[in-house]
């Protein structure tokens, strides 16, 4: 390409460019590196902290193979197990609780013959995701009360919706839907019977998280039961972040707004320059 007849304000612009793209793959890498270095792999054998933190009056204590993951570009899902000792005899329920969202539940129908939005539902408050383990079914495990109290279960997890004065059949069809749309997409599962047991005592689970899980901070809670009441429990967290180039790049353009609209308009300056030298006829 010839660049002696090329403007002198697109020099200085593509000069601007490539220096901005060059800080900018610099910040990526530098931070990319980071994330390396602080990355958990993914680890099946016991914490070595669970049974430190067992004490004659505590019946259940809980960790995690990992206590963070990272979504990139390439992400598709990924398990973490989930590893236990239990004191006493008696029922388990694990429960996982994604960051709170607001889900818009949208119901079409035909108007005039067109397919349009007849009603709209606001949920605020939801979690983005939520999935339940149990040893056996969720409504034998304890007293409706005791699950609705700690939402353990989807029929006790608590809906509300910005729709006053329906009728309880209304409200429940919506809600219906609503878990049923949040199934379908992998962020409500509810799976019973799936805790194997190593000993008698120790015991782990496999805990799915999709591809289009939600980033954020998440909750895992453990309960045990016994005949029908509440003797115990734990909890542990998890961070679920982006990393890689994508994150980076969004993350500065969220901390430097006016410079990223400066290359993104010289960038696109660039783009139509190239544009009209290649495609020129001479």
């Amino acid at each position: 390409m010839n660049h002696a007849g090329c403007p002198l304000p697109l020099r200085i612009c593509l000069s601007v460019m490539m220096l901005a793209l060059a800080f900018v793959f610099l910040c990526a890498g530098q931070r990319h590196a980071q994330a390396q270095e602080a990355a958990i792999l993914p680890n099946t054998a016991p914490p070595q902290r669970l049974s430190q933190d067992i004490f004659p009056d505590k019946p259940l204590a809980i960790d995690l193979s990992q206590h963070k993951i990272g979504i990139s570009s390439g992400f598709s899902g990924t398990s973490v197990v989930l590893f236990g000792i239990q004191k006493q005899a008696g029922d388990l329920a694990i429960v996982v609780r994604g960051p709170a969202r607001t889900t818009i539940l949208r119901e079409k129908g035909s108007v005039l013959g067109f397919w349009l939005t007849t009603e709209s539902v606001r949920f605020p408050n939801i979690p983005g995701f939520y999935a339940v383990a149990s040893t056996r079914d969720i409504a034998m495990l304890g007293a409706p009360d005791v699950l609705a109290a700690h939402q353990i279960g989807l029929d006790y997890l608590t809906l509300e919706s910005d729709k006053k004065g329906w009728s309880a059949d209304e409200t429940r069809r919506y809600e219906d839907a609503l878990i049923q749309t949040k199934q379908m997409q992998e962020l409500f599962i509810l799976r019973t019977k799936n805790v194997e047991y190593i000993t008698d005592e120790l015991f782990k689970i496999s805990l799915w998280f999709p591809s289009n899980i939600p980033v954020g901070d998440y909750k895992v809670d453990a309960y045990l039961f016994r005949d029908g009441a509440l003797i115990g429990g734990d909890s542990r967290t998890l961070a679920i972040a982006q990393i890689g180039f994508n994150a980076d790049l969004r993350r500065f353009a969220h901390n430097e707004p006016w410079f990223y609209a400066f290359l993104t308009i010289v960038t696109a300056l660039f783009s139509g320059w190239l544009a009209t030298v290649l495609l020129r006829r001479d």
